[in-house]
């Protein structure tokens, strides 16, 4: 099989994930033996957030980043965004409790938010696999408000 990474094509890149959601995060930890669960867990610690901040929760996947962001803070305003409607939609019963969540199926590329209505806009594991980089990035700029941070957690071939 080849390569997801080789792909700029975002049919070929939904249909990846329309079959592996819900094995996705038994994937995840196979892939990186167990490791990416450590890396997201210091990620979201490793944020100095406070309850007026918005969150978009980008490539939002099963969740698991939100959830940790749950965990330190229940009332945290959250837009789990992420492309594939499966992916988005699998264990979303775990988020029931909580009314500041939104979960949006959109692409990174194109977000459904107002201009400046985010104070932290956080990707992980989601970069490597957008079709149009400078898009995501631009989108991503255009919605965090002034003075916003932007979040990557990722690991990529380096060339």
């Amino acid at each position: 099989m080849k390569n997801i990474h080789q792909y700029k094509d975002k049919k070929f890149v939904n249909n990846v994930f329309d079959n592996v959601y819900e094995n996705y995060d038994l994937m995840n930890d196979i892939m990186s033996f167990g490791s990416h669960r450590l890396w997201k867990e210091k990620f979201v610690n490793s944020l100095d957030l406070n309850l007026e901040h918005k969150i978009v929760d980008m490539a939002s996947g099963t969740g698991d980043i939100s959830q940790l962001i749950l965990k330190k803070n229940k009332h945290q305003k959250i837009y789990r965004i992420e492309p594939n409607f499966n992916m988005l939609n699998h264990n979303i019963s775990k988020f029931d409790n909580y009314k500041n969540i939104k979960h949006i199926c959109s692409y990174a590329e194109n977000v459904p938010l107002k201009s400046q209505m985010i104070d932290v806009y956080l990707i992980s594991f989601g970069l490597r696999n957008v079709t149009e980089i400078e898009s995501v990035l631009s989108e991503a700029f255009r919605i965090l408000n002034k003075g916003g941070g932007f979040f990557c957690l990722e690991f990529y071939k380096v060339n």
